[in-house]
């Protein structure tokens, strides 16, 4: 029906087979496994599901390997904690996913500006960035406006490239 791409999250701890069976009926590069984690007591990461109401016993790390070898073309990885923070990425949390599998991880929450990107990537080894209050919050107000980064801007910095 014309869809490139399909996020699984709560179904994927509950339904892990479904993962397995929709990369293999639209191909991996297609399914990508989202892991919402939030960081509690004494630094530990806990795993979320159904709008991060629901803890789940694996790790990130486990999850992380367990889309890989389901399938999963591509690991969406949100910082519940770090979320409309704006206080950048979970950059530890990013590195140890990466680290974990050879599927591209888009980094998720906790971006406040353009240079996070680059430190998520770079530090992190991210694939990607994803970012939400970066583009509709402004000033020390929090003013709501919708904006993005002009294309130059990200060039200046080495995130974008012609």
């Amino acid at each position: 029906i014309g869809y490139e791409k399909v996020v699984i999250n709560t179904a994927f701890v509950l339904n892990p087979s479904l993962v397995k069976e929709a990369a293999q009926f639209a191909g991996s590069q297609s399914i990508v496994v989202s892991i919402d984690v939030k960081n509690e007591l004494f630094g530990k990461r806990v795993c979320y599901i159904k709008d991060g109401t629901t803890k789940v016993k694996q790790d990130p790390v486990t999850l992380a390997k367990q889309a890989e070898a389901l399938g999963a073309g591509e690991i969406l990885l949100n910082s519940i904690t770090m979320d409309g923070m704006m206080k950048g990425y979970d950059l530890e949390l990013v590195k140890e996913i990466t680290d974990s599998v050879s599927i591209p991880v888009v980094a998720c929450g906790g971006a406040k500006d353009i240079y996070d990107f680059k430190r998520v990537l770079q530090e992190g080894g991210a694939h990607a960035a994803a970012a939400g209050s970066l583009f509709v919050y402004y000033g020390s107000q929090k003013a709501v406006l919708i904006t993005t980064p002009e294309e130059k801007e990200l060039v200046k910095i080495g995130v974008y490239r012609y």
